[in-house]
């Protein structure tokens, strides 16, 4: 045999054996990849359990969690189709605390479809649930937040207003956020109320005041304004409530005073009113005396609870007398329930002396507290609120 003749036989079976390690890891990569899938398969069906099932095999549903969590994106397509599907409650959970674990820009975008409603199946979670578990993995918050300010869902709607708070928005965001101030759904005109308070740009800030304001005075309008408050021993009603949301978001707003103050004379009724009593809770001293008209003015309502409180931020020594004169004659109250009639030993004292035959006076228990912060200002901490 020529030497030619040998290195050509060499050369054909070096060939032969890589085809045969070739097609042996095809095969073997083959088989690994259907393995794979009927895992992935088994762990879906133990996820897709009803209700009954999913309480009885909990250690089943963890265990196929920890496995399908570790094939990361390769499980988004297959969960996806399932849920088109039709599924139980307890897969459409699963699904979404899945998709937190995997944590990827893919598994954010499938949380996001469903919280926005996207997909074709009827969704038996809660849809603020999904948007906040969405929210959670974000990375940018204020962006996540933005995706889902366009849906129609109330529960999404107070998830992407929450994570807002803070951040400086632009204008398209401020337009979207104003007009839930005028909405009849109350959490999500306080949520709105609270993001317009939060942000740090003092831009346009004019404008953030009238909206606040607005709101503030058009709280009467809201569905069931007028129903209490479900504690007994509250005083005030829903709108209440929405005023008060509006008065602590203007005291928090990181602007100029001087917009407060020239916003002032430009103002009158219940806006005027709200507008004095932040500018005396930011600490303007110079508005005290329409803080003793709001509170000597029968009609004031609800609104002394609001006023009494400024005395924290500019009351001294001799507004003292004003206030036991609060304290001995104001006649805001709400009837307290039997079982609350008479307080328990740790109740601190002005909150007692507060309840006067079954009923609790709020000023007066307020105008107590400020004589205790004014007496012992140097202690700030002894103050409980």
């Amino acid at each position: 045999m020529s030497t030619n003749e040998g290195r050509f036989i060499q050369t054909v079976l070096i060939f032969i054996v890589m085809l045969i390690i070739k097609t042996d890891a095809s095969e073997l990569a083959e088989s690994k990849e259907i393995g794979s899938k009927q895992e992935m398969s088994h762990f879906l069906n133990v996820i897709n359990a009803n209700d009954r099932e999913a309480r009885l095999y909990q250690a089943d549903l963890n265990e196929a969690m920890v496995n399908l969590a570790a094939m990361g994106d390769t499980v988004i397509e297959p969960v996806t189709v399932i849920l088109k599907r039709g599924s139980s409650s307890t897969f459409q959970r699963m699904s979404v605390l899945l998709m937190k674990e995997i944590a990827t820009p893919k598994a954010q975008s499938l949380l996001l479809d469903i919280a926005m409603n996207r997909l074709p199946f009827e969704r038996k979670i809660s849809p603020r649930w999904v948007a906040s578990s969405y929210l959670e993995i974000a990375k940018d918050k204020l962006i996540a937040s933005k995706n889902l300010l366009s849906s129609q869902d109330p529960e999404v709607l107070f998830e992407a207003l929450s994570a807002m708070k803070g951040f400086a928005l632009d204008e398209d965001v401020l337009k979207r956020v104003y007009s839930f101030c005028e909405s009849q759904n109350t959490e999500l005109r306080g949520q709105a109320i609270s993001v317009i308070g939060a942000d740090p740009n003092e831009e346009n800030a004019e404008k953030k005041l009238d909206v606040l304001l607005h709101s503030y005075e058009t709280a009467g309008l809201i569905n069931d304004a007028d129903m209490k408050f479900h504690n007994p021993m509250a005083i005030g009603t829903i709108s209440d409530g929405v005023r008060f949301s509006v008065i602590r978001a203007l005291n928090q707003a990181k602007w100029n005073n001087q917009v407060f103050i020239e916003k002032t004379n430009r103002l009158d009724g219940i806006k005027k009113q709200c507008v004095i009593i932040v500018r005396a809770y930011r600490g303007d001293a110079s508005v005290k005396s329409n803080i003793y008209e709001i509170l000597n003015d029968p009609n004031s309502g609800m609104l002394k609870t609001s006023a009494i409180m400024a005395f924290k931020n500019i009351g001294d020594h001799e507004d003292i007398p004003f206030l036991r004169q609060i304290v001995s004659s104001d006649s805001l109250n709400v009837e307290v329930p039997q079982r609350h009639s008479s307080p328990p030993p740790w109740v601190p004292d002005p909150f007692r002396d507060a309840i006067k035959n079954n009923r609790f006076y709020p000023v007066r228990f307020l105008a107590q507290v400020a004589i205790s912060y004014i007496e012992r200002a140097n202690d700030v901490n002894t103050i409980p609120y």
